[in-house]
């Protein structure tokens, strides 16, 4: 199963001239951040402590243009991190996200990136620490107002 991420999938839009970037999901300790070396650095957001006995992973996104959410980036970044835990056999446990700032600039691409780590048993968070989490990620300027208040919505109309 890990050879599914082992190569990262570049799409480079020639008119846009610039390039959707979906990085393999990669051990922490071996690997670099997608970040590292950027004109602009990322906004990080420590959301969960590491446990005593996991490895810790990696999975970066960036969008091909500017007009793409962030949510969206955090939203596969996401997706494909709770994937990679499933097929393990274990939960998906958030540790960071780091995003690119949220001002339109040349060359700021939205971005994220999450460390994550694969546990074992059901990890449930009940709704006020997922409010916690998403306000947290609004302070950081992570999500806009708009994605906030959706978000939200969606947390205080779950069962």
């Amino acid at each position: 199963m890990e050879a599914k991420g082992s190569v990262a999938l570049t799409l480079c839009v020639a008119l846009a001239a610039g390039c959707a970037v979906s990085g393999p999901i990669t051990p922490l300790e071996s690997s670099q951040s997608g970040f590292d070396g950027a004109v602009y650095a990322g906004q990080t957001t420590v959301i969960n402590a590491k446990t005593q006995t996991s490895e810790q992973y990696r999975v970066f996104n960036q969008a091909a243009t500017g007009f793409v959410p962030n949510s969206a980036n955090i939203a596969d970044a996401e997706s494909r991190a709770k994937t990679y835990c499933n097929d393990k056999g274990k939960q998906l446990r958030v540790l960071s996200l780091t995003t690119s700032p949220a001002a339109l600039l040349p060359g700021n691409f939205p971005r994220a990136e999450l460390v994550f780590e694969c546990v074992n048993g059901v990890t449930q968070e009940t709704k006020y620490d997922q409010l916690l989490k998403l306000k947290s990620l609004l302070d950081n300027n992570a999500i806009s107002e708009a994605e906030f208040a959706d978000e939200k919505r969606k947390i205080l109309n779950s069962e």
